[in-house]
């Protein structure tokens, strides 16, 4: 959609979707322009899954790959990246975009609802016209539209009906899903 801003990815173990990111968003000869790449992680694994966000699969700590393995690996991008640690319950309150930043692309890998929940809380008002939104984990939960990734999704739109329609894209190969996130008062709107 040619949409200018930033990347921001939540969850980045291995480091192999967000490599994927600086390899193809914002590069010179690119129609967009991709000014910084976040990257929001605990770095130190999941969190002890609760209630609704406890499966079989998921344990404390499971899926972490350090701080300094990640910088090592996005190494010559260093530059254009910024790294936010912590879990987002602790990280995220605290946390703000410079004032003209706005998202081209959000991704989400953060497996748990109340994970997901924390990440679209935070994201609510800092989407533009046009830009994605994408979860690694849709299908997780035996695909549950009562849990997981799709519940916390169906329970954001909900509460931003009046802000933003969500048309969907595309499925990705990892079992998730994308989505363009459209503001209400731009729909049918040419916009330059």
């Amino acid at each position: 959609n040619r949409v200018d801003g930033i990347y921001a990815e939540f969850g980045c173990h291995e480091v192999n979707t967000f490599r994927m990111a600086l390899r193809t968003l914002g590069l010179p000869g690119r129609p967009n322009k991709i000014s910084k790449f976040y990257a929001f992680d605990s770095f130190e694994g999941m969190p002890e899954p609760e209630g609704i966000d406890r499966q079989k699969i998921w344990r404390k700590s499971m899926n972490a790959t350090s701080e300094e393995a990640f910088l090592r690996t996005v190494k010559k991008d260093q530059h254009r990246v910024r790294t936010v640690k912590g879990f987002y319950e602790n990280t995220l309150p605290n946390f703000s975009f410079e004032e003209h930043e706005k998202i081209a692309l959000a991704y989400l890998d953060c497996d748990y609802h109340s994970s997901t929940k924390a990440c679209l809380d935070f994201l609510n008002g800092k989407f533009q016209h046009g830009c994605l939104l994408a979860f690694d984990d849709w299908d997780c939960y035996y695909s549950d539209p009562k849990r997981g990734q799709k519940l916390a999704f169906s329970e954001f739109k909900d509460s931003t009906k009046s802000q933003y329609y969500f048309e969907e894209l595309c499925n990705i190969a990892s079992g998730g899903k994308c989505f363009v996130v459209l503001e209400i008062d731009k729909l049918g709107v040419e916009i330059l």
